[in-house]
């Protein structure tokens, strides 16, 4: 049980990983659509960072 705990702490902690990343290019993209004067296209949350988002809440995590 506790490798079974542990290998889904690890898991969480690598979508964690991926989540950050996710959301820093979400970032990177809205500034580049301010910049270009496309700033409707910087509004909300990306596809990704929201879907990744729903699955760490899924697996049990905050």
């Amino acid at each position: 049980m506790t490798e079974e705990k542990s290998k889904k702490q690890t898991a969480l902690n690598l979508l964690d990983m991926i989540i950050e990343k996710a959301y820093s290019e979400d970032l990177n993209f809205k500034k580049q659509m301010v910049k270009q004067h496309k700033a409707s296209k910087a509004v909300g949350e990306s596809w990704m960072c929201f879907h990744l988002k729903v699955l760490r809440e899924l697996l049990g995590g905050e």
